[in-house]
């Protein structure tokens, strides 16, 4: 098992991201025994939280170190599962992405404790962000509004938090053919989180043109217009049918003086009285396409029926009637 103490020596090279404590970190790592572990002494702990912990980390709650103490103190910490993991980047920098709490717990306990230390390479900050919502999404009590602030996706596709809300939970949606039941065997991956992030990417233009579009609506509408049906269509006729939906998404959000059998007036009447509930939340997608699709023809529109198994069909795009084609 190797062990280091707490005295630091400089690095040399102070022109690149490494110091001499991501040193301190991979010399450790090399010096592992056979089953991995090693003695973390209380400074180098200390440090690594105070210099290298991410900065999208949640804050350290107190009952999960004391979790980790009782461990360490009763006996019960298991090393080769109590690891901590960080990114290296190509510049040498590290990042730690988990184990904050039981670093803060071996600090706390006043003496250099066994653990492991797992090294991942990143290829940018982008990596560090996705590795951390993996590694996060595993522990316990990870809302995922947390997950997704961890992500940075907002601040990526350079969009407002809520928007990035709603584009996560619209993904599912799209990727099952536009139809907001997603729950059933074969459809478990739509759950996941990993899962919805890497495809949340495939829209980015899309959601930048859909955030500058809901700016222009008030609150009320702005919360309808986020609701995962009603986004998950915004979407999809945005990539597939970008000038007509940009007229029609604009002209919902702004709300002047639309007619009263405008579509689009229609469907703001219909966001703002029907009620979604658990058994019809097909509505949610429903109602827009309705709407959207007497405007790409050119028609008036009285009242949106939902109709009961009727098929999703949204002219403009691959779900047009009749299909692809």
């Amino acid at each position: 098992m190797a062990i280091i103490n707490q005295k630091i020596l400089p690095l040399n090279n102070t022109s690149s991201g490494a110091t001499d404590l991501t040193a301190i970190i991979k010399s450790l790592s090399r010096k592992a025994g056979e089953n991995g572990q090693v003695t973390l002494a209380i400074g180098i702990a200390k440090r690594i939280l105070d210099e290298l912990n991410f900065s999208g980390q949640r804050r350290i709650k107190k009952a999960r170190v004391a979790e980790r103490l009782k461990e360490i103190r009763n006996g019960s910490w298991e090393a080769q599962i109590s690891v901590v993991v960080l990114v290296e980047l190509p510049d040498g920098s590290m990042q730690l992405i988990d184990g904050q709490h039981r670093l803060t717990a071996i600090v706390e306990h006043g003496v250099g404790v066994a653990t492991c230390i797992k090294i991942i390479a990143a290829r940018n900050e982008e990596d560090v962000r996705r590795f951390y919502a993996k590694y996060d999404m595993k522990g316990a009590g990870r809302s995922e509004a947390e997950l997704l602030s961890a992500s940075g996706l907002a601040a990526e596709l350079e969009v407002r938090p809520a928007t990035a809300t709603g584009l996560l939970k619209a993904v599912s949606i799209i990727e099952n053919g536009m139809e907001p039941n997603t729950k059933g065997e074969g459809k478990e991956h739509l759950a996941g989180f990993d899962f919805r992030l890497g495809k949340a990417y495939q829209w980015d233009a899309e959601a930048r043109a859909f955030d500058e579009i809901i700016d222009k609506a008030d609150t009320f509408l702005k919360r309808k217009l986020l609701r995962a049906g009603t986004m998950a269509v915004a979407l999809y006729t945005l990539k597939h049918s970008r000038i007509k939906a940009l007229e029609f998404w604009t002209g919902v959000a702004e709300n002047d003086g639309l007619r009263k059998l405008d579509s689009r007036a229609r469907l703001i009447a219909d966001l703002s009285n029907r009620a979604l509930t658990s058994g019809n939340i097909r509505q949610s997608v429903q109602q827009s396409t309705v709407a959207w699709n007497a405007f790409f023809q050119g028609r008036n529109l009285s009242i949106i029926k939902c109709l009961d198994g009727a098929a999703i069909v949204i002219e403009g795009t691959p779900l047009r009637k009749g299909g692809s084609r």
